[in-house]
């Protein structure tokens, strides 16, 4: 059971409200047991993500759950991409330090000095500006004044839009689709499964029921016979999914 991860959630859950009975019976602050207290519900507030998985079971809402289990599959892919991601902005930041940061010219120059000190001061400042070229965010009042003081830069900022802007958000979109098609996939071979098992087990009871309705032996099952079926005389399996007079 300690494989199951909604087992491990739920003992998560309850830990942390046994965890927080404790406290309460402790001779902590009341102010600090409070605080605590809140983390605590605020913790167990996540078992609601439990309706979602309930709700699955319900027709109508089918649907959402593929959504919500297909983001639950790509956890892993998002995390791996933040990384790959972090990695390319903190490159760019250290090229950008030594191509901008560190440019005398740039850093006395009235048009570019303010944002060479705003936005590439140091490296933790030029990844946050960076940023802005991954979602495309006000960009141009970045470079344009940079790139037309010092032209070849143009270079180092065609290759963040193109490394980074297009090229790994295009990776990442690929991998997420590929993703949710191999989810599509397994769900389909499993729903294939599971209707070969039922069939398998309800087979007996659908020869036993076509014996009952061909009167005649004749192995074929006429019009006739069909009107003359009982239908509290079939089984429950098959009497609450059929109709003769939809036939």
């Amino acid at each position: 059971c300690f494989t199951d991860s909604w087992f491990m959630f739920d003992f998560g859950i309850l830990f942390s409200g046994s965890v927080g009975r404790a406290m309460k019976s402790t001779s902590l602050s009341s102010s600090d047991v409070a605080e605590w207290s809140e983390h605590i519900v605020l913790f167990r507030m996540f078992r609601l993500l439990r309706i979602v998985r309930a709700l699955r079971m319900i027709k109508l809402f089918k649907q959402m759950w593929s959504l919500v289990y297909g983001l639950m599959a790509s956890i892993s892919t998002m995390i791996s991409t933040l990384g790959l991601l972090i990695l390319a902005i903190y490159i760019f930041a250290c090229v950008g330090i030594d191509l901008i940061t560190r440019d005398v010219d740039l850093a006395t120059n009235e048009e570019t000095a303010e944002i060479v000190a705003f936005n590439f001061g140091n490296v933790f400042r030029t990844m946050l500006t960076l940023v802005q070229f991954v979602t495309m965010d006000s960009i141009a009042a970045v470079y344009m004044p940079l790139i037309i003081r010092k032209p070849t830069l143009a270079l180092y900022f065609m290759l963040i839009i193109l490394c980074i802007s297009i090229s790994l958000m295009n990776l990442v979109t690929a991998a997420l689709v590929e993703g949710a098609l191999a989810l599509a996939e397994n769900n389909r071979i499993h729903g294939e499964k599971e209707m070969k098992e039922r069939m398998k087990k309800i087979l007996p009871t659908i020869v036993e029921v076509f014996e009952v309705i061909d009167c005649d032996h004749s192995g074929q099952i006429q019009i006739e016979e069909m009107e003359k079926v009982n239908m509290a005389e079939l089984p429950k399996e098959i009497s609450h999914k059929i109709s003769v007079d939809s036939m």
